[in-house]
């Protein structure tokens, strides 16, 4: 199975490991926005199909511009239209 994480390491970034490659992406707050910056990733080989999932993970967390707590976790949107959820 393919394993996806989404971590806050500090006030200033996201991270985590994403299939078979771990990402992080500075965000910050601008002012009800949240901001996604540019991704930094390793680059480990990983089978086409699950890079293909690992490839959309990592662009639609570019997109996300809102955060909100869920009963399980967190939700992230874009344009108003919840893109990930990660779970506790």
């Amino acid at each position: 199975g393919a394993e996806i994480t989404l971590a806050r390491p500090d006030a200033g970034s996201l991270g985590g490991l994403v299939i078979c490659n771990q990402y992080s992406r500075p965000v910050m707050i601008e002012g009800e926005r949240l901001v996604v910056g540019g991704l930094t990733t390793t680059k480990m080989l990983c089978d086409m199909a699950m890079f293909k999932y690992e490839m959309n993970f990592n662009s639609l967390l570019g997109d996300v511009d809102t955060v909100r707590a869920s009963d399980t976790g967190i939700e992230l949107l874009a344009s108003g239209v919840v893109v990930i959820t990660a779970a506790q």
